[in-house]
């Protein structure tokens, strides 16, 4: 065995670093790294791989997440500053969403509340995400009338699936609550 296990890493190397090279373009790489062996690899890292790996999109949405779970009270506070610059819908949105990530239901009601005022008052998403955030708080008949709105906008059916199974589990709960009565 010439090679050994150090060898074919080697070349397991190049091939990969080749093949990257190809799908992107850049022929005169594939030469390159196969005259030049690991050192071709390691430049081929640092000035093409590398670069185009913290540019790409996966990086940055897995880097965001990576923070998100991290240190969750970074983007709550984000949201709540840029609340207090521009009091509107979507900034009360995205931080009522953030609450709920968080599991911080009763912190995100009030500000769903406060959505559902003029143009707004009718909008299935938002109703949507109350009657959740009632449920999670276990405000089992908020919860109700707000998915009952919820059905008289759509026609008297729900367009969601999500909304029709949370109106039958939290009767489920209502009827558990009163048979513990």
């Amino acid at each position: 065995m010439y090679f050994g296990v150090l060898g074919f890493l080697i070349i397991a190397v190049q091939v990969f670093f080749a093949v990257d090279a190809y799908k992107k373009g850049r022929y005169y790489w594939v030469w390159i790294i196969f005259f030049f062996s690991m050192i071709a690899c390691l430049v081929y890292f640092f000035v093409e791989y590398l670069p185009d790996l913290q540019a790409s999109r996966l990086s940055e949405k897995i880097s965001s997440n990576l923070e998100k779970i991290i240190a969750p009270e970074k983007e709550l506070k984000r949201l709540k500053e840029q609340l207090e610059f521009c009091d509107n819908v979507e900034n009360r949105t995205a931080l009522a969403e953030a609450y709920m990530t968080n599991h911080q239901f009763s912190e995100a009601i009030p500000l769903l509340e406060a959505c559902l005022q003029g143009h707004y008052r009718d909008d299935e998403y938002l109703i949507e995400k109350l009657s959740f955030a009632y449920f999670m708080t276990k405000a089992y008949a908020k919860t109700k009338e707000r998915l009952f709105q919820l059905r008289k906008i759509q026609g008297g059916g729900f367009t969601s699936q999500e909304a029709h199974l949370l109106l039958a589990v939290t009767d489920e709960y209502n009827e558990a609550m009163d048979e513990a009565l």
